[in-house]
């Protein structure tokens, strides 16, 4: 009588790839606020102009900034410690603060 022989068979799921965001595609806030690009840019999810949340054009995202420290105008927004979107306002000559705006 022949020999049985046992082979393990091992499969693996791939997770489907995530779409690359672009400006005008629909997208889900607030858990993917912010995105990259394919070219690089920096996109936000938010319901600008219309009913349903979509990407659109933003300036770059910082990363973590302190409320009322010094920035730049313009140079791009952040998030505070616990969460929140900043830009930095000017409060008058040399005195430019990260914000949070409610």
């Amino acid at each position: 009588m022949p020999e049985s022989t046992t082979t393990a068979v091992t499969t693996t799921k791939i997770a489907p790839k995530k779409a690359t965001p672009a400006v005008g595609v629909p997208c889900t806030p607030p858990g993917d606020n912010y995105a990259t690009a394919g070219d690089g840019s920096t996109l936000k999810c938010t319901k600008a102009g219309g009913p349903s949340a979509k990407w659109v054009q933003s300036a770059p995202l910082l990363g973590t900034r302190t409320p009322g420290s010094p920035c730049e105008v313009g140079s791009g927004v952040a998030t505070s410690p616990d969460g929140e979107e900043m830009f930095c306002l000017g409060q008058g000559p040399d005195s430019n603060v990260w914000t949070v705006l409610n």
